[in-house]
Parts: structure tokens; C-alpha cells; sequence
């Protein structure tokens, strides 16, 4: 600092302490104010939403862009300028009468020896707000105050002001609780507490005389000018102005900033994590790909031979083509994408007149009976792997608890729906002071742990009541014939082949093999066979039949594949 001290810092030497010996505190917002906004804020708009009337006559409301404003108290004696209204910098500003307006105080847009002066630029609902804190002691002639504090007089602005309490008369304070009530007199203590104020560097006579002007920002005193200072204080509540308190060996000064409005920018797509998604979106996809193009190839296969295939094991499509041609990893994969669409609230975004709002509509029914049946892809996978154990209980439980996860996972979405919460609360942490913070503005939670692990939950209960059902229900219930090496577990017990045999030889149809995974067709008296889960091929001798059947079975068969080559 270059000596002499201007006349400001010598007050500031005077009323705080010298430089060197001067502790700054960042002051934050009081809990009640918080609260009370939050709570205000909510009850606005909640009553536009609803009230299309309340909402009309909300955005008819006018405000002037930016209001200049001048004190009634001793800045506003004759003779008296401002020379500074930067409490770092001192009385440098060249000196103006305080009928055009204040400078404006300390931030990090303004610098020291620039001219800026100061002003507010309050929203509607910030009006709103200032009125609803002030609103015991509010008649025409405050309002009339209230705009002659402005440098740039309008005689409409008290009309334009009367139409914004009106609005609160009639709208707003029909439905106001007394928690808002007892929350603005809790921040309106709380911020006396803090003393916070502005200041402002007067001269008096020419130079001859400089003082430190304190402004209170809620004077008590002057009701009129309370109403800039909870518009003030608005914008101290959503991040545009800041208080902090000097602290040195003579006193100590809270002061409010002056407004450094936020500035937006478009959100970094490269910052989004997709990758996740995207392989959870393209399994999806080839499982589902997948499943038709056999299913199409089944239906052909079917109408090229004429129909003789076992129909009962088309009721086992996904189940037999999901293990033979897509594996365990990807259906389990399948399996738990569907639980995490299935417990995610899907969100609109709703238009009501001017006001936007998300909704989590219900799903209908026959929705909710589709999407919860993509639970029974997890079923497949747990009756695949506990067939080893199952053994020939497989085919009698499997079907059961597919169906009974199916009913229980509908039931129970259709009578305790997903319900998405949301919540606003900024928490950030610092990584380099002087370099960026990393913020949490809020968090939405579409989704739900609980109710995933309560689906993962009804597969199992579901899975091992059936199989313990039918085991009690059938102590000892025969094997079944030796399984061949062409078959899967899960094809082996699952498909019927009960009126498929010969002389003790097993047969598959065709069209079932397609779907086992076994791709086969006979020329010149020879089996040759494609086993597309291990990429072998097998070529066989074809037995002939006999002629001890009906020539329907006779025809049945020898269009069929024996399981044992």
C-alpha cells in the first residue's frame, strides 16, 4: 500500500485495526433465512402449480430490471458525497453526490479503481418474498416510500407495488403456515445478530471531512429501506453477494458484498459417464436380436417340416434359446438390467401455463405385467446353474417359480409403485482453492437399493420354496434317461421329450434342436450335426426304424435327431 493512507483506510485503521492485524471470516447464511426461503419458495410454487389464477396474476406481476436507490438518513444531507464504497479500497472513488447513487461495495468483478455503482436486481419472487417478510406493516404510504428510494422515480411504481402485495393478500397468505411465520422472525433475529450492513465512504465539506457510513441491510428504523434489504439479502441467499466480517485489534465490521451474478454454461457431455450404460444397452439389444432371429428361424423350421415338432417347448423359448445361444453371463447381465429399469421411476417433464414440473406417472397394468416378467430371466439363470443339484426336480419347480416371481414381482409393483424423491442442497469440497470446487447442487433419486434387493429377494424365496415343494410333493421321483453330451442342463430337463423315444433311443425334433442350439440335417443316410455352443460337428451313420409304430410316428421320427449318436 503506497503511503500516505487515503482518508478511507485511515477510518478503517480507526474503526477495525491496522492492516496486517485484520482477520477476515466468511459469513454464511443463517439457518432460519435458509429455511425460510426454502420454505417460502415451495409454497409459491406449489400455489402456481395448482392455482392457475394465482399463477396468471403471478406473471402479470411487473419489477423494474434494476433499482438504484438513495438513503433517507444522513447520506442524503445536502453537501454529502460518496467517495468509495469498496471497504478494500478505501475513499479513491473521485467524489458524486449521493442523490445519483452509492458505489458499489467489495467483489471480485470490481476492482479499486473502477466506477461502479451499486444496484439491485430483484425478481418478482423475490419481491414476493420481501413483501411476505414485511407484510404486518405494510399500507400505501410505505409503498410510496419504498419507490421514492429509487433515483429513477416512476409514478406507477407504486401501483406496480400495490399489485404485488395484493397478490400476496390474496393468494399467498390464505394458505400460509405459521412455520414460515415463526422462520421469518427466527432469520429476522439472526440477521441482527450478525450487524450485517454496507458501507459507504461520505465526504463532508469539500474533502474537508470523511467518515464510514454504516447502512444497516435491515434498519429498523426505516421500514422503507428494509425492503431493499431483504432483496439484498435474496441475493446473499442464492450465492450473488457475500458477507464477511473484518475482525482487528479496534472492532470489528460485517459487510455485504457487492453482486457478482452467477453466470451458466451448457454441461460437458464428455463428462457424463455413458460407458455403462451403453454395454448394458447393446447386451440388451443382441439378447433381443438374438431371441427373434431364432424365433423366426423356429417358425420357418416348423412350416418347412410340415409342423412335427413337440409343441409344448415353444412355451420354453426364451428359456432354451437364452442358455444355447446367448450363455449365462449375458442373460444374468439381461436379468439385472431389467431389475434396474424395473425399480426406476421413469420421469416427465410436465408444462402447467409457465411453470415446468417433472411427473412420475403410474405404470398401467399391462405395463407393469411386462416389465415385471423380465424378472424370469434371473429365474433361467438360478434354475440352470441349480440343476446340477435339481437334478429331474428341475422341469417340475422350473416353470413354478418362474410363474410365481412373475405374479408376487406384479403384485407388488402394481400396490407399492417406485416413487422418485428429490432434494436440493448444495454441498461442495475443495480441491484447489484457487482452482475449481466440485459441488453437489442436489441430488434425484429415480432408482432404489432397497427395492432392488427386495426383487432379488422374491426370485429366491420364490425359486427355493417351489423347488422345496416339489420335493415333499414327490420324494422319489425317477431320473431322468442319461443325458446325451449334444444337450445343455438347461435344454435337457427342460424340454419335453416324453413321447419322443424309440426302442430306449431319445429323439429331438428338428425345429427343438434349432432351439437347443444343434444345427442338423441328414443327406445320403448321414447325420451331420453343428453344435453351436462348442463349434463342433458331428457327422453320423442314420439308423433305420422299424416298422412296429404307426406310419405318423414312423414319419415323426425320421425326421428327428437321435440324442445319442
Amino acid at each position: 500500500m503506497v503511503s500516505p493512507l487515503n482518508n478511507g483506510f485511515v477510518i478503517f485503521e480507526e474503526t477495525v485495526g491496522p492492516f496486517g492485524a485484520v482477520d477476515s471470516y466468511y459469513v454464511n447464511c443463517p439457518a432460519s433465512l435458509l429455511q425460510y426461503y426454502s420454505m417460502a419458495m415451495g409454497l409459491l410454487t406449489s400455489l402456481n402449480l395448482n392455482n392457475l389464477l394465482a399463477q396468471t396474476t403471478f406473471f402479470d406481476l411487473s419489477t423494474k430490471l434494476e433499482m438504484i436507490e438513495i438513503s433517507h438518513s444522513e447520506s442524503h444531507k445536502q453537501f454529502v458525497q460518496t467517495v468509495g464504497g469498496n471497504i478494500l479500497c478505501g475513499s479513491n472513488a473521485p467524489p458524486r453526490p449521493t442523490l445519483f447513487g452509492f458505489y458499489s461495495g467489495f467483489s471480485m468483478t470490481n476492482m479499486c479503481q473502477g466506477v461502479f455503482t451499486e444496484s439491485i436486481n430483484p425478481s418478482v419472487m423475490h419481491q414476493v418474498l420481501a413483501y411476505l417478510a414485511m407484510l404486518s406493516s405494510i399500507d400505501n404510504q410505505l409503498l410510496e416510500s419504498i419507490c421514492r428510494l429509487e433515483i429513477s422515480y416512476s409514478p406507477y411504481c407504486s401501483g406496480q407495488q400495490n399489485d404485488t402485495v395484493a397478490y400476496i393478500e390474496n393468494f399467498v397468505q390464505p394458505i400460509l403456515t405459521n412455520d414460515v411465520i415463526t422462520k421469518i422472525s427466527l432469520a429476522l433475529q439472526e440477521i441482527e445478530q450478525l450487524n450485517v450492513s454496507r458501507i459507504q465512504y461520505l465526504s463532508y465539506n469539500a474533502w474537508a471531512q470523511t467518515k464510514l457510513f454504516h447502512i444497516k441491510i435491515l434498519d429498523s428504523n426505516d421500514r422503507a429501506l428494509q425492503f431493499h434489504g431483504w432483496c439484498l439479502i435474496f441475493e446473499w441467499v442464492v450465492g450473488d453477494r457475500e458477507v464477511v466480517s473484518f475482525a482487528g485489534d479496534n472492532g470489528d465490521i460485517t459487510v455485504m458484498s457487492a453482486a457478482a451474478h452467477s453466470f451458466s454454461m451448457d454441461t460437458d457431455p464428455n463428462a457424463i459417464p455413458r460407458s455403462f450404460s451403453y454395454v448394458s444397452q447393446y447386451s440388451v439389444q443382441y439378447v433381443t436380436v438374438t431371441l427373434i432371429g431364432v424365433s423366426c428361424w423356429v417358425v420357418l423350421w416348423t412350416i418347412y417340416h410340415n409342423g412335427y415338432m413337440e409343441s409344448k417347448n415353444l412355451f420354453c423359448v426364451n428359456r432354451i434359446v437364452g442358455m444355447s445361444w446367448i450363455g449365462r453371463p449375458l442373460i444374468f447381465f439381461r436379468s439385472l438390467t431389467a431389475i434396474w429399469l424395473l425399480n426406476t421411476s421413469p420421469l416427465t417433464l410436465a408444462v402447467v401455463g409457465h411453470i415446468t414440473h417433472t411427473k412420475s406417472p403410474p405404470l398401467a397394468w399391462y405395463t407393469a405385467l411386462l416389465a415385471t416378467s423380465e424378472l424370469t430371466w434371473l429365474v433361467y439363470v438360478l434354475n440352470d446353474i441349480g440343476s446340477c443339484l435339481t437334478q429331474q426336480y428341475t422341469p417340475k419347480y422350473g416353470f413354478e417359480s418362474a410363474n410365481l416371481t412373475w405374479f408376487f414381482a406384479f403384485i407388488w409393483t402394481m400396490f407399492y409403485p417406485q416413487q422418485y424423491s428429490a432434494s436440493i442442497q448444495r454441498t461442495c469440497s475443495s480441491i484447489d482453492m484457487d482452482f475449481e470446487l466440485i459441488c453437489e447442487s442436489g441430488v434425484v433419486a429415480i432408482g432404489s437399493a432397497n427395492r432392488i434387493g427386495i426383487s432379488l429377494a422374491i426370485v429366491l424365496i420364490c425359486v427355493v420354496v417351489s423347488y422345496i415343494y416339489e420335493r415333499r410333493k414327490a420324494p422319489c421321483l425317477p431320473p431322468r434317461f442319461s443325458p446325451p453330451l449334444i444337450l445343455n442342463a438347461q435344454s435337457y430337463y427342460m424340454l419335453t421329450l416324453d413321447d419322443w423315444h424309440y426302442k430306449g433311443m431319445h429323439y429331438i425334433d428338428k425345429t427343438s434342436a434349432i432351439m437347443a442350439g444343434i444345427l442338423c440335417f441328414d443327406l445320403n443316410n448321414r447325420w451331420y450335426v453343428l453344435d453351436i455352443k462348442t463349434w463342433h460337428v458331428v457327422a453320423a451313420s442314420k439308423k433305420p426304424l422299424g416298422y412296429d409304430m404307426t406310419e405318423q410316428d414312423r414319419r415323426r421320427l425320421e425326421q428327428a435327431l437321435p440324442l445319442h449318436l
